[in-house]
């Protein structure tokens, strides 16, 4: 004996029957290019920062030694 369909399960379907799959596959593939151009942009980013924080220890020790010299040259 076959269940009449439940209001939501009818729902649900007519639902599913709209989506287009070009369309969920189109926005999928969009994401995953989004992802992979984050991804790339965090490491250039990471990088970046690395560089800079070791370029800043290098300026800081130079600024801490020119500083010395000059309450030296007093």
């Amino acid at each position: 004996m076959d269940l009449p369909d439940s209001a939501s399960r009818v729902f649900c379907g007519r639902i599913l029957s709209m989506v287009n799959t070009d369309d969920v596959n189109a926005i999928i593939l969009a994401q995953k290019n989004m992802l992979d151009r984050f991804e790339k942009t965090n490491e250039m980013l990471l990088n970046f920062n690395n560089l800079s924080s070791a370029r800043l220890q290098q300026m800081s020790e130079r600024f801490l030694h020119h500083t010395r010299t000059l309450v030296e040259m007093k």
